[in-house]
């Protein structure tokens, strides 16, 4: 019996073992952001052990935040809490996984269900009053806000959304007074939280139309966030050059019978801050096309196939088409995928999914890249923290496009963000033609959609179309000199 005994123990701890190393290669893949890698050891972990509240919880996050199975994701924290209630983390993450679904009911549900317990909780207050300010309760969302600043001063999230309140509310002597206090803050912090605050601030004092003060905190994010990069202009130079030279029409027409027959997916590319956003939503807002929203499948379904044989263009194409089954509501006939790097892909597009349609979002280069220079990205965009270095990419996506025009012709609808705005009905018209959609009235009509809406974009994209970003850069042509000489050279 004592032998026996011994023998469990040991096979527990050697089980115990086995889970641990598992746990710390998955966190290893997840730190150096290899998602795929990282997901497939949690979910094997999880087979083994499925009362595992913490990897439920960690799975669901890496779901949240790098993908978008949101509904898997929901699944599993609501488990993670069912096992484990009295976690208010995972409480917490639920309400963001309602955030991003803009379940604003259940999100103000869970919120206060924390704050019972929690009061001061930072999270909470923020999540309660992101959820009021969604459903334009402005001012019952401001003292959550202020609460969470409250035993978080440094609170990015929350100075956020006070400033883009009082900007919704036209109150802009309390937004100036906003980003004051945010100035306040500003001294006391470094690194990559310093640099946030200053682009928030330097979009809010554009929306101000304070020019000089916009670009100047601008600039000091960006300049902080370049110095802190590794982007290589060089090596983008010979991947493009690479693709053009590889990808010829030979290339794109050859053996396009081995690709995968399915007109479901439209994808919408172009330079980020283009008005890809907008044309998803408008697109969308017709109720025989689904969202997709940017999605990642097509590299990383790249990355994962054997192309040196034509049988793998149709295996990668049939791979996308059942990843984006998942997004397709009801009988829709369409889903988007609106990432718009994806530009970089359009031969292998036609070769792998030779039905699929494609659109390319247009927008003025100077438009264009001030916009992404305001923004604040995440990685894989360092390219537009450096004015002279974001022209020299811009060129490089103009010249691909140029090139997959000049080997695919006819085969993408060029949309110009310019046209949409004088004239969204014509060009709507235009896109549900090349998309062998009939024509509905609900297109017009995309702001009052409900579709989930993660990027940039979101509030630009629920309110009717506006004009106020055309020609947006004029304002800032004293400064813009080394963009705009980058734009003028060759690629």
């Amino acid at each position: 019996m004592v032998k026996l005994s011994r023998q469990l123990k040991r096979s527990r701890k050697a089980k115990y073992s086995h889970r641990s190393k598992l746990l710390k290669t998955a966190h290893k893949y997840h730190n150096f952001r290899e998602w795929k890698k990282s997901e497939k050891i949690y979910s094997t972990i999880l087979k083994r052990d499925p009362s595992n509240h913490n990897v439920l919880n960690i799975l669901a996050l890496l779901l949240l935040n790098y993908s978008t199975e949101f509904n898997k994701a929901i699944d599993l924290i609501k488990k993670a809490i069912h096992l484990h209630p009295g976690e208010s983390e995972y409480c917490l993450n639920l309400a963001a996984a309602y955030k991003i679904t803009n379940n604003w009911a259940d999100m103000t549900r869970i919120s206060e269900q924390v704050l019972t317990k929690d009061p001061e909780n930072t999270r909470a207050n923020y999540y309660l009053g992101y959820a009021l300010e969604a459903q334009r309760e402005f001012s019952k969302s401001i003292p959550y806000f202020k609460k969470s600043l409250s035993t978080q001063p440094d609170y990015i999230f929350s100075h956020e959304e006070l400033c883009a309140v009082f900007h919704k509310q036209g109150k802009y002597d309390l937004l100036r007074e906003q980003l004051l206090n945010m100035e306040g803050v500003l001294e006391s912090l470094d690194g990559r939280l310093r640099a946030k605050f200053c682009k928030v601030m330097g979009k809010y004092y554009d929306y101000l139309d304070e020019y000089d003060l916009a670009f100047d905190f601008l600039k000091r994010g960006n300049t902080y966030l370049w110095n802190n990069s590794r982007y290589d202009i060089t090596s983008e130079i010979y991947t493009i050059n690479k693709i053009i030279s590889t990808c010829d029409e030979n290339y794109v027409k050859r053996n396009l019978s081995f690709g995968h027959d399915d007109p479901t997916p439209v994808f919408i590319v172009g330079m980020p801050r283009s008005g890809t956003s907008l044309i998803e939503q408008i697109l969308s807002s017709h109720p025989q096309v689904s969202t997709g929203g940017e999605l990642k499948y097509l590299e990383e379904l790249y990355l994962e196939t054997d192309l040196s044989l034509p049988a793998g263009f149709g295996q990668l194409g049939k791979k996308y088409s059942q990843a984006l089954e998942r997004h397709r509501e009801n009988s829709s006939i369409h889903v988007t995928d609106k990432m718009p790097n994806n530009f970089r892909f359009i031969g292998l597009i036609r070769r792998a999914l030779p039905m699929a349609k494609i659109i390319h979002c247009v927008r003025t280069p100077l438009d264009t890249c001030f916009s992404c220079y305001k923004q604040d990205f995440g990685e894989g965009y360092e390219y537009s923290f450096d004015l002279e270095v974001l022209g020299a990419y811009y060129l490089l996506y103009q010249k691909l496009m140029q090139h997959w025009h000049d080997v695919s012709p006819g085969h993408i609808l060029d949309v110009h963000y310019e046209n949409v705005i004088n004239n969204i009905e014509d060009e709507t018209r235009k896109m549900l033609t090349h998309c062998n959609l009939d024509w509905d009235d609900s297109c017009l009509n995309f702001y009052n959609s409900n579709k989930v809406i993660r990027t940039a974009s979101r509030d630009q994209v629920n309110r009717p179309i506006y004009n106020k970003s055309v020609k947006r850069w004029e304002h800032y042509e004293q400064f813009l000199e080394p963009l705009i000489n980058a734009l003028q050279a060759t690629p």
